[in-house]
């Protein structure tokens, strides 16, 4: 299958618009998260795996621990 879309400017970006149709063809709703996957210049769009959600929470995880590290005072004086 294969249809033409256009990029919807978003600020500084452009956004993709994924309709109620080829969401469902795609067994997705709105607010899922999906991998992108760039091979050439074809881009990819799946469901998010299992792996990548638990491999995302886990590098958020290390971020969040990094940051009250380094700014764990400010935030606690900014949140007074």
């Amino acid at each position: 299958m294969s249809m033409i879309k256009k990029l919807t400017p978003i600020g500084n970006s452009a956004g993709l618009i994924l309709d109620k149709t080829l969401l469902g063809l795609l067994n997705l709703e709105s607010g899922a998260e999906v991998e992108l996957q760039i091979e050439g210049q074809t881009l990819l769009v799946r469901r998010a795996s299992k792996e990548a959600l638990s491999g995302r929470a886990a590098r958020f995880g290390e971020a969040r621990k990094h940051v009250l590290a380094r700014y764990g005072g400010t935030l606690k004086k900014l949140a007074k």
